[in-house]
């Protein structure tokens, strides 16, 4: 695996921007990040789906940063 595979955020597919790293240990740009918890979060748990590992990652209340 070579760098650019490691900075890679999984939604965009791009070199890492502003990156959060969720407790999963999977990395998003922030934007990207953000965009996705605004679609599809579970409105009555806090709860969304990382779209790399699937593992289901609750929401800080302070979101991510």
């Amino acid at each position: 695996m070579n760098l650019s595979e490691i900075f890679k955020c999984q939604i965009c597919q791009d070199i890492l921007k502003n990156p959060v790293t969720l407790p999963c240990g999977d990395s998003f740009c922030i934007e990207h990040l953000n965009n996705f918890l605004t679609q599809n979060k579970n409105q009555n748990q806090n709860l969304i789906t990382c779209t790399n590992c699937f593992q289901e990652i609750q929401i800080p209340s302070c979101g991510f940063r």
